[in-house]
């Protein structure tokens, strides 16, 4: 427990301020690979740079208070069972550069649209290295198109390096079934923010087909059917003709969230000539209607 040196129960080791003020080093390391859960709970600044390294087996989380390295580098790692996790409302690290270790795992909780209140954000001053990190995207709400999150606050111009695990710019992750975009250029242009997208579904290419006069019903195979505002939206696909004396009715098989399906039709006996039957996909949208 940082910057606390209120009396508590249980084994907590309580460091305050002033206490780590007796630290006279450049390289201070708080924790191993076995330690509990650190909580910064007030405000740490160190009177001259230093290089911090929090270790954890499990969470590292500021809750009301912040850590400034004056000047030094700061290494976050948590463990396993734990997660880096930005709860205060104000400043949460200040360093040259605060770099996650990749074993991290780093945890955005989003349960509505206001920062710090609704959803939690980590702000930063001084370069942010990501390093592989793994990010975990927890809460309860459903974001509507557009909804943006600075879940990484960088300040001025210091320069996001690295990117979340198999999360290159532009990645979509799922999040209640909404897909959410990263970007490492967001914000001011070097926050972390996710934004919610309403993507339009798709469908392969269909080939033209020529058939001769007075053919027996024809079938044509879909196939590539993915639904786009969210993972699992409900999908309908529906299928018409722009010649309805030579092909009144298309019949359309396909059961929702499969990626095939298929359509069938009867020519009209004794008709000839050409129709454009166009295939729609349509999904639910983020509302699911």
């Amino acid at each position: 427990l940082l910057g606390d040196n209120t009396s508590r129960q249980g084994a907590w080791l309580q460091l305050s301020d002033s206490e780590l003020d007796q630290f006279n080093t450049p390289n201070l390391t708080i924790g191993n690979s076995t330690s509990g859960e650190i909580i910064v709970a007030n405000n740490i600044i160190r009177a001259q740079a230093t290089d911090v390294s929090l270790i954890s087996a499990e969470s590292i989380v500021t809750a009301g208070g912040s850590l400034d390295t004056g000047g030094g580098t700061l290494s976050l790692s948590s463990g396993n069972y734990g997660s880096l996790a930005p709860l205060s409302s104000g400043m949460d690290f200040t360093a040259s550069t605060t770099t996650f270790s990749s074993e991290s795992r780093y945890q955005a909780t989003i349960n509505g649209t206001t920062v710090d209140t609704l959803y939690s954000q980590a702000n930063i001053i001084g370069g942010v290295n990501l390093n592989s990190s793994q990010l975990e995207v927890i809460g309860g709400f459903i974001p509507q198109t557009a909804d943006t999150f600075t879940i990484i606050n960088n300040d001025g111009t210091d320069t996001v390096t690295g990117t979340f695990s198999e999360l290159p710019e532009g990645s979509l992750i799922s999040f209640n079934t909404v897909p959410l975009e990263i970007s490492y250029q967001g914000g001011t242009g070097n926050d972390v923010t996710l934004t919610a997208l309403d993507i339009t579904p798709t469908i392969d290419l269909i080939d033209d087909l020529t058939i001769v006069e007075n053919s027996p019903r024809q079938t044509v195979q879909l196939a590539g059917i993915v639904a786009g505002s969210s993972v699992t939206a409900p999908l309908r696909v529906t299928a018409s003709s722009s010649n309805t004396q030579l092909i009144s009715q298309v019949d359309v098989t396909y059961t929702s969230n499969a990626a095939t399906g298929s359509l069938s039709f009867m020519p009209e006996a004794g008709q000839a000539g050409t129709t454009v039957i166009t295939v729609s996909v349509e999904d639910g949208g983020i509302d699911n209607d």
